[in-house]
């Protein structure tokens, strides 16, 4: 087994999930920011008790909320990731790469369509879609997304997905 394209199964689907939800990236952001909403009590009750309290309803505490929403800042550096990962992949890499991405994840066409379109066999379409997931973990790993892992066993039983 090669180990050189080995990502821990939680960054795998993670980096999977954004890249399959990649044209809705911005209504899962607003979805979570509506969740968000939806999570706070608005009453007139409850926004006369949060002016006795420092943690209550009020529109500063609410707007620091959105602020400090770590899945909101989660969402958007994925946003940053695969847009600048995508605009590099099709200026500086082959063209292939980027027809993989965009073909597999982002227009989620099938499989034999993508194979016969770039003239790929089945065992080479999994490595390069294997190789370009490693590159965006590693784009993930500089910017402290995720914590490097330093033990490869736990990340093998992802290699043959």
């Amino acid at each position: 087994m090669n180990d050189l394209f080995v990502i821990p199964l939680n960054a795998d689907k993670e980096i999977k999930y954004f890249l399959y939800n990649y044209k809705n990236i911005s209504k899962v952001y607003e979805n979570r920011k509506n969740d968000l909403i939806d999570s706070i009590n608005v009453s007139n009750r409850s926004w006369l008790n949060s002016l006795n309290s420092e943690y209550g309803n009020t529109l500063e505490n609410i707007l620091i909320k959105f602020e400090n929403d770590r899945t909101l800042k989660r969402i958007e550096l994925w946003k940053k990731i695969i847009n600048s990962f995508i605009s590099n992949l099709y200026d500086l890499e082959d063209k292939n790469y980027y027809y993989v991405i965009k073909y597999s994840y982002i227009d989620n066409l099938e499989t034999k369509f993508i194979l016969e379109r770039l003239n790929l066999s089945l065992q080479e379409l999994k490595e390069v879609k294997r190789e370009l997931r490693y590159k965006i973990y590693q784009k993930a790993l500089e910017i402290k997304l995720f914590k490097e892992v330093v033990n490869i066993e736990q990340c093998k039983s992802n290699f043959y997905s």
